[in-house]
């Protein structure tokens, strides 16, 4: 065995499961180098004594990583043999429990000592995390007495029903079957424990925020909703920011739309100011008694010490595959990291690499818990393996006229393979003597993202409530090489992602859906005909039996043509009734953001997805795709004050002036937000608010008063209107504004 072990320099060291990497991670395709490299056909028997001298390498607190990494390869070769497999997890199995206890007790000892003062959390973590040095080191042999056992695929067989179980664990039963079920009552006291630590603070929505101006006739109380955010430096504007996470439900009352959940604080990766909501009992009196990252450093360092415990707990808990989240077996996984998606925020903000290794299935978390900041920061790691794994293959210079830009850019580019267009890019101006050290490519990209939209081409049209978005344009034939031209622009939207550049090129929601390969919704119908959309909500909200006289079918007309399409099969034969039109207008809705644009749509996501794996953006929504293509606006709150106009207030009413208060203390990141969710878009127009545009051409920005005193913000994105209520205090506002602006971006729906 020690002969063997010294191979360790020569071997994969990735093989096992380790305290810092591999753990949790399937190990099959590596076993068979094991079985051919390393182990004798004839390994035999090992004496117990020996086994259990060995084992002692696991049960160490302080084991260094080197040696723990050798210990799993021994370890999983001398199992080979089905009686020191038995031995070891026999000896293995019981540690694990012995340890679980200890941590169990450990912790529910700190539950009944936590005090009420809120700076009182080092007299706890004193006691868990060590007089620092005892817990802590039991919390480090758990987790490596779990990747252990995780590698053997123990912890999935002790899970199984007896019939279940195949002759590979035939041993005893004695602490191995009862390691999952003690896991969960560990898991349950640090569930209570963290509540108590680190209390999600509850708000309670009576209504969700609505976008649109529908009528909404439903008044029950929204569910409770968990923003979870920690500060960060924006990968955009290099600032210090958090990303408030996605509420648990989104109730569908009228046009909802949830946000993109952006926040700034005063030192990075300190301050935590979120909300949230458990159905826990605990957590309201916990609020009391619990930690209030805002005021300390050392607050977010002392729960660095829970990380070995959490990791274990993903890797006894967390599915291994994307596929596998969606399964009601890890419906309390979802749950726990919701609710605690604040802490599990700070540790991958801490220590990115988690990402990737054990927190890996936070990416693929259904409620999106990981904010922008994390996301992206993994999104950027991706992207610097891929660079690696292309090799150097130098450079590639262009040489364009600025005045004929984009067919120069076309020509150029379209002869470089996907290997050579991710290779650093350098652009010259014909007959200009600038040499580019950078500033000259960024030029490129901004000047080339504005020539893309020009109408001479033919390739996109302005959306109609807003000309600074556009969407593709379903008459683009008439450019014979439209969707050569296309599959261009995917290429050099691509590229600008790949290479971190920031582009003058906003696109409709529906469209950045398409690049996330998300089907759009019917809401996103307003963006392009809003007139029509209104028709289609009319039909929802509505009988039409009797008062309209409808087909499966579709007219149009382009360049003065008329053309009838059917929606579905023999359409023209279908009549539209109240028990069908919700399929008629989801037809609808497809035909005009998808069918009709169909060749052009795939054309771009050709070029697209030869510079950027989809795969890597599936963990963005829309919004934050377009902070990652565009970057964060400059918001001017002196020009948007000055540009504002209102209905039912004026400029000094009590609510607009607590209104103008908080939008003062926004961050630039938040006032992004509330443009976005009253404008449709965060692009603040070249000459200031004054020039803001909407569906009848310049629209400024508009405070109408809105119903209730307790009811969220609503936004009619084609008139730039915010709906604003009645508020009785300044406390009340801002939590209502905020969770409108971060809970409402994410698209619309009808009730």
């Amino acid at each position: 065995v020690a002969d063997e072990g010294k191979k360790e320099d020569k071997m994969d060291v990735e093989s096992g499961s380790t305290l810092m990497k591999g753990a949790g991670e399937d190990k099959s395709a590596k076993e068979d180098v094991w079985k051919t490299s390393l182990i004798p056909m004839d390994m035999p028997s090992m004496n117990p004594v020996f086994l259990k001298a060995f084992i002692r390498a696991f049960q160490k607190d302080n084991c260094a990583e080197k040696v723990f990494n050798m210990a799993m390869k021994i370890a999983r070769y001398l199992a080979e043999v089905k009686s020191n497999r038995d031995e070891l997890l026999k000896e293995i199995g019981q540690t694990t429990m012995d340890t679980t206890r200890e941590i169990d007790s450990d912790l529910k000892n700190c539950i009944a000592s936590m005090p009420s003062s809120k700076k009182a959390l080092d007299i706890p973590m004193m006691k868990f995390g060590g007089s620092l040095y005892k817990l802590s080191g039991r919390q480090a042999r758990l987790l490596r007495l779990l990747s252990f056992l995780d590698s053997m695929g123990v912890l999935k067989e002790s899970s199984k029903s007896k019939e279940e179980k195949g002759s590979k664990l035939e041993i005893a039963s004695t602490d191995i079957d009862r390691i999952v079920p003690s896991l969960d009552i560990l898991w349950n006291t640090l569930d209570r424990y963290l509540l108590k630590l680190v209390p999600p603070k509850s708000t309670e929505s009576k209504t969700a925020p609505q976008r649109g101006g529908g009528t909404n006739n439903n008044n029950k109380k929204g569910t409770k909703r968990a923003l979870d955010g920690t500060k960060m430096v924006s990968p955009l504007k290099r600032q210090d920011s958090r990303l408030k996470a996605k509420s648990p439900k989104s109730p569908k009352l009228g046009r909802t739309r949830s946000s993109r959940r952006l926040r700034r604080t005063s030192s990075v990766g300190t301050e935590l100011k979120a909300s949230s909501s458990s159905s826990k009992g605990e957590a309201q009196d916990a609020a009391k008694a619990g930690v209030d990252l805002e005021e300390d450093d050392s607050d977010v360092s002392q729960l660095l010490q829970l990380l070995p415990l959490i990791e274990s707990y993903f890797i006894v808990k967390a599915p291994k595959s994307v596929g596998d989240i969606e399964r009601e077996e890890f419906r309390d996984f979802c749950e726990f990291t919701h609710t605690h998606s604040r802490i599990l925020n700070i540790f991958c903000q801490k220590k990115p690499s988690l990402m990737q290794r054990t927190l890996k299935s936070l990416l693929w978390h259904p409620k999106k818990i990981l904010n922008f900041n994390n996301k992206h920061t993994h999104f950027l790691h991706e992207i610097q393996k891929q660079r690696a794994a292309t090799g150097n293959i130098g450079s590639f210079r262009i040489m364009v006229r600025r005045k004929r830009l984009f067919e120069d850019s076309y020509h150029q580019l379209k002869q470089l393979s996907d290997d050579e267009l991710k290779s650093p890019l350098s652009v010259k101006f014909h007959g200009e003597a600038g040499v580019d050290a950078g500033g000259l490519t960024r030029e490129w990209f901004l000047l080339l993202s504005r020539a893309i939209f020009d109408p001479n081409y033919c390739l996109f049209v302005a959306a109609a409530n807003n000309n600074n978005v556009f969407q593709p344009s379903k008459s683009s034939h008439w450019n014979p090489e439209h969707l050569l031209f296309f599959k261009f622009v995917g290429r050099f939207v691509g590229k600008a992602i790949y290479d971190g550049q920031l582009l003058d090129a906003y696109f409709t929601r529906s469209f950045y859906k398409h690049m996330l390969g998300v089907k759009p919704t019917i809401s996103d119908v307003e963006s392009i005909d809003p007139d029509y959309y209104k028709s289609l909500r009319w039909m929802l909200e509505n009988p039409i039996e009797n008062v309209l006289d409808l087909e499966f079918t579709r007219e149009g007309e382009e360049f003065g043509v008329k053309r009838v399409t059917e929606l579905k099969e023999n359409g023209k034969n279908i009549k539209v009734t109240d028990e069908n039109k919700v399929e008629y207008v989801s037809l609808m809705a497809e035909r005009m953001l998808t069918d009709d644009i169909r060749k052009q749509i795939d054309a771009f996501l050709e070029g697209f997805r030869e510079m950027i794996d989809t795969r890597l953006l599936s963990i963005f929504n829309e919004q934050e795709l377009e902070l990652l293509i565009c970057g964060l606006p400059d918001i001017d709150y002196n020009d948007l004050k000055a540009n504002t106009e209102y209905k039912g207030f004026n400029p000094s009413s009590e609510v607009i002036s607590w209104f103008w208060q908080i939008v003062e203390d926004m961050t630039q990141e938040e006032k992004a937000l509330l443009v976005q969710f009253v404008t449709g878009t965060s692009k603040v127009p070249i000459q200031g608010f004054k020039q803001l545009q909407g569906m009848n051409g310049i629209q400024r920005f508009q405070i109408h008063k809105g119903q209730g005193e307790d009811r969220l913000p609503t936004a009619h994105t084609c008139f730039n209107q915010l709906d604003l209520p009645s508020y009785t205090s300044l406390k009340s506002m801002r939590k209502n504004l905020l969770l409108a602006i971060r809970e409402g971006s994410e698209g619309f729906s009808f009730r």
